[in-house]
């Protein structure tokens, strides 16, 4: 038995304040003596108004092993109880933004500091229940207890061959679900209160070692099986907290077309625009979903070499995706007028295609598109965005090894390895809300179910390591390890820097590379832009996919290299 307790509960120094940004601020780099523009920014953070987590923790185990004969059967239980409170609302406190302003009107032109003086934002966003609700009907409280079960046989005919075969059974269970919307469900045809409640996994595995007769230790080992993990609580805590029961506004204000908004430093008199809250953001779980799972096997030998006590392995490991999260958006309306593709193949939306561009003559003109703005771009109009977590079934990784260690003995030891190795995903899911999953995964067309080069492949790496025992103080050993580590840089994706299909998400669009100055097409701003254009991208290898949408994930950062000394 074991338990745990976590608290992850931010606290202000002082009292709670609005997550304040002022723009527009100028200075001059020391380094080079050039003009720079700034951003300020102080508060409470947007994130951690209100972000609490709670989590108790625990692990009941039991297990036994019989032997007969040849065989070791071993059978064992386990129970994983976690009680989850998940209190997570982002701009509970507001959130304001203080960017120079044009005039317009009778209102004069205006810094980011005397927007900030004056009170008058020129963005800001609040979160709020939706009326009818209260705060407690945002958070997520519930209990996951996790059922596990397995058998084993270890079986060793002889005093050279050892055979490892076994089941497990796992069986996830939540006390509750998310907060029904009858709404969504009449409008979707799918329940929001929906969770991976009994979904259970059943996952054979067997394994092998065996002692080759020889004059030098030599062994061969391997193994086949599935092999799940436990899905991260936050992103199945979406469903709770994303249920319709609260709303963000963001809204531009003193600007054009804009209403005036008075800064209020009180947390808890936060100003409510004019006007019907926005629609609401929905987050569910697919009742199919199932806990991470893959297929991995390993074939790998290890041989005594004849100096030095010196062990020489090396190994193949390969796995194959069964079961991993996928975040997917049920809410896009598919263009309504003209072509539904666009020149480069990929899905059209209903949105404002708005590709961000810089100039020489319009440096900071970069197309953004309003967060809470889902007129036309949203198939059902009384919801905005609509986040189910799945499974998806691709995604692969093969590695190859080769090392050589001499094991640790008279004091020290020391080994070297270089491993090879190459990932496949769908989504990296390296975040924890459902809309960062979502829009931080650079795709052709956003909910692709499509594997392409992993987040995480390291590609090349080697790793030395020296080890010592030393007794600078009688009786008193001391170990100091040195280790070194070089690797291929991370990967990463050219993207449209706007929204390039019309999907309302900018960032994510992965970039087309045209075939040539006379693409039909691309249209150029004018021949200065597009020459500067070929030139950076012959520059950076670009020129090699000419034609085509690069993929994602095709290009690597420069190698590293580390130097770690521990006492």
């Amino acid at each position: 038995y074991s338990n745990s307790k976590y608290a992850a509960s931010p606290q202000n120094r002082g009292t709670p304040f609005p997550a304040i940004g002022i723009g527009g601020l100028t200075g001059i780099r020391r380094d080079t003596g050039a003009t720079v523009t700034g951003f300020l920014n102080f508060g409470t953070e947007f994130s951690r108004q209100l972000n609490h987590l709670n989590t108790k923790e625990q692990l009941f185990k039991i297990s036994g092993d019989y032997s007969i004969g040849d065989h070791t059967l071993t059978a064992g239980f386990e129970l994983t109880m976690v009680d989850y409170d998940n209190r997570f609302l982002q701009a509970y406190y507001g959130s304001y933004t203080f960017n120079n302003s044009a005039a317009f009107g009778t209102t004069p032109a205006r810094t980011g500091v005397e927007n900030f003086l004056a009170g008058r934002p020129t963005a800001y966003t609040n979160a709020q229940p939706f009326p009818g609700n209260t705060i407690d009907q945002v958070f997520a409280k519930w209990t996951y207890k996790g059922y596990a079960g397995y058998v084993q046989d270890t079986w060793k005919p002889d005093q050279r061959l050892t055979v490892t075969g076994g089941l497990r059974f796992d069986l996830p269970t939540t006390s509750k679900g998310p907060t029904l919307n009858q709404g969504f469900t009449n409008a979707f045809g799918v329940r929001n209160d929906s969770t991976n409640d009994g979904n259970y996994t059943i996952s054979p595995r067997v394994g092998f070692n065996y002692r080759v007769p020889a004059s030098r230790r030599t062994e061969v080992r391997g193994g086949l099986g599935l092999f799940n993990g436990r899905t991260p609580t936050v992103w199945l805590g979406n469903a709770y907290q994303n249920a319709g029961t609260a709303y963000t506004i963001t809204t531009n204000v003193n600007g054009n077309n804009q209403p005036a908004l008075q800064f209020q430093p009180d947390v808890t008199r936060q100003p409510i625009p004019a006007g019907t809250p926005p629609t609401p953001t929905i987050n569910l779980t697919d009742p199919d979903f199932q806990n991470p799972t893959l297929w991995k096997g390993n074939l790998a030998l290890d041989h005594q070499l004849p100096f030095g006590g010196l062990i020489a392995s090396a190994e193949v490991t390969a796995t194959k995706t069964h079961k991993a999260p996928f975040v997917e958006f049920l809410n896009y309306q598919p263009a309504t007028t003209g072509a539904t593709t666009l020149p480069d193949g990929r899905i059209r939306y209903a949105g404002t295609v708005t590709p961000g561009f810089n100039t020489n003559a319009s440096p900071n003109n970069v197309t953004t598109f309003p967060q809470t703005s889902t007129v036309g771009r949203r198939r059902v109009a009384g919801f905005a965005d609509v986040y189910r977590i799945t499974n998806s079934d691709k995604g692969e990784s093969r590695d190859f090894t080769l090392s050589l260690y001499r094991p640790f003995r008279n004091k020290w030891s020391a080994g070297v390895a270089w491993t090879r190795s190459h990932a496949t995903e769908v989504s990296p899911m390296t975040s924890s809300t459902a809309g960062s999953l979502y829009t931080t995964r650079a795709t052709f067309n956003p909910n692709e179910d499509v594997a392409s080069t992993s987040n995480t492949e390291t590609g090349d790496k080697i790793v030395a390591r020296y080890t010592r025992q030393l007794e600078l103080v009688k009786k008193f050993p001391t170990t100091i390890s040195l280790t070194y580590e070089a690797r291929t840089g991370r990967t990463y994706s050219w993207v449209f820097e706007g929204d390039a299909n019309g999907d309302g998400f900018t960032g994510n669009d992965l970039f087309y590379m045209p075939n040539g100055p006379t693409d039909p097409k691309v249209r150029w701003i004018n021949p200065a832009e597009r020459d500067a254009f070929f030139a950076f991208a012959n520059a950076n290898g670009l020129s090699q996919y000419a034609g085509r949408v690069l993929p994602r994930n095709s290009e690597r950062s420069p190698w590293t290299q580390t130097l770690d000394f521990t006492i």
